[in-house]
């Protein structure tokens, strides 16, 4: 499932890339989704850059919350989002704002 997600976001990545100046991961339902976001950023760019820089463009991430200001998978926001920037950050995508 995850590599799944991955190949259908590098689809959008690759399209996009000519255009934009920032990525947007908009209403992620978990943080699964947002993860498989993250890693089609780094496998786009892949032998594209240095092994110590950042990607181009950076990436804000937006979930989508129930009435009790949780993600829709029932996950806590505030356990998320410390899981989002380490998991962004390993994978050399700058997560400039989780919304």
């Amino acid at each position: 499932k995850h590599d799944d997600g991955v190949r259908a976001y590098q689809s959008v990545i690759e399209g996009l890339y000519p255009y934009i100046d920032v990525y947007l991961a908009e209403t992620m339902s978990c943080l699964e989704e947002a993860c498989q976001a993250i890693d089609a950023l780094s496998k786009f760019y892949e032998g594209m850059i240095d092994e110590d820089e950042m990607l181009k463009y950076p990436l804000l991430v937006s979930f989508t919350l129930g009435s009790e200001g949780k993600i829709r998978s029932g996950e806590s926001v505030v356990e998320v989002i410390p899981k989002l920037i380490d998991y962004a950050h390993d994978k050399r995508v700058e997560l400039i704002g989780v919304l």
